[in-house]
């Protein structure tokens, strides 16, 4: 890989960069400790199912029994002092990648990256001018997030070396994520195997498949077992039985605790399958051809990415630097679409793993071209994240336009 050109990062770009990682990082701190000692029901969904456990055996996404071990801590402070420690280490390492590309193209378009509605701050401030309830704008706290960190890793690490042991290590915090949740593990392999197969370029063929095979397969293996082990209705209330008194009197201390059955709505849907999870789609989605507005959503949020990626780089190959990992990580998508509700969630993630995909990509280039800057290119770039910002784009919710109407 070759040695990246270091130009000067404009101060202002740097003030900006710092700006906005504080300001991401207080905004899942500070709705933590609001509701630590009373539930107030926001990211209630989000505490269940990083909870479920291994109370029934083992099962998927059962790895929240690491939160249930700690001594001295019930499982909801656990589990708080982790969504801390992820989300700072996601800030920090967002902040460092943003810092990099801007020392590598001389400009300071990366810094876009924050204000995307896929995640940072407006995604969790767009509540203010959209009819979004705060329960839908769960982002910071969901586990897909935990994956995400796992990449920032891979592409901090990997853009100065890539090693035997680094690759071990990232394939081990892979194999931990697909514990946690195994349907995020095939885009995010596909983003962790492109940035690895541009951190090796040059090296020879035999080391790049040696390291690629040793990224993949104990994640693979991990796959494998966790489907092979769903959990059933009785699994469900196994795991909620587990759950720490303490926990479970926080969880239930909300005024509308999100509960199926008395049991928490993402433990509860241990017990369902696929085919519920089609209908469920059928119903709210294609029945009354709301996936429209979904798809126009997908394309304004993507477009945004693009533009902030290809600001930065619009040299020779960066579009397709940008656009075949994001085409790659969107078909591995397809079956969380297809089976589950969260569409919103589905299109962060796609958007997000496309924008540190698309950084890394501009720090391996050989040659980087940013756009100038002048008046036509900012006005073009600000209406592109505004018309992003204010679309909106919520876990899941009607992200139709009231006054234009349902198609």
């Amino acid at each position: 890989m070759p040695s990246p050109a270091v130009a000067a990062v404009p101060v202002w770009a740097s003030r900006l960069n710092l700006v906005g990682a504080l300001l991401t990082w207080v905004l899942l701190v500070g709705r933590l400790v609001v509701n630590h000692w009373h539930n107030y029901g926001w990211w209630s969904y989000s505490a269940g199912e990083w909870l479920i456990n291994y109370g029934g055996g083992f099962v998927r996404r059962g790895a929240g029994q690491l939160f249930l071990d700690v001594p001295g801590l019930s499982g909801i402070a656990a589990l708080e002092l982790w969504l801390v420690a992820q989300w700072t280490v996601i800030v920090v390492l967002l902040a460092v990648v943003v810092r990099r590309v801007m020392a590598r193209t001389g400009s300071g378009w990366a810094i876009g990256a924050w204000l995307l509605p896929s995640w940072f701050i407006v995604g969790t401030l767009q509540l203010l001018w959209r009819p979004f309830g705060v329960t839908d704008l769960q982002f910071p706290t969901r586990k897909e997030q935990y994956y995400l960190m796992v990449v920032l890793v891979a592409v901090v690490w990997w853009q100065r070396r890539i090693s035997w042991p680094s690759v071990g290590v990232v394939a081990a915090l892979l194999l931990l994520g697909v514990l946690f949740h195994e349907g995020f593990a095939p885009p995010v392999t596909v983003a962790l195997l492109t940035v690895g197969w541009w951190a090796t370029a040059g090296a020879r063929p035999g080391r790049r498949v040696g390291q690629a095979v040793l990224l993949v397969l104990p994640a693979f293996v991990a796959g494998v077992a966790v489907l092979l082990n769903p959990g059933s209705a009785g699994t469900r209330v196994r795991v909620w039985d587990a759950v720490d008194p303490a926990t479970r009197a926080w969880y239930l201390d909300g005024d509308q605790p999100p509960l199926t059955e008395g049991i928490p709505g993402a433990m509860y849907y241990l017990g369902t399958t696929a085919r519920d999870g089609l209908h469920q789609v059928q119903s709210i989605f294609l029945a009354n051809s709301s996936w429209v507005w979904w798809v126009l959503n997908a394309v304004v949020v993507l477009v945004a990415v693009s533009v902030v990626v290809l600001f930065c780089d619009r040299s020779a190959g960066s579009l397709r630097r940008l656009l075949v990992p994001m085409g790659l990580i969107l078909l591995t998508l397809l079956p969380l679409f297809a089976i589950a509700i969260d569409w919103g969630r589905w299109v962060a993630l796609l958007a997000n793993l496309s924008l540190v995909v698309g950084l890394a990509g501009v720090l391996m280039a050989a040659n980087t071209r940013p756009m100038t800057a002048d008046r036509r290119s900012v006005s073009a770039f600000v209406v592109v994240l505004l018309v992003a910002a204010v679309y909106g784009l919520p876990e899941i919710a009607d992200v139709s336009w009231g006054f234009l109407g349902r198609p």
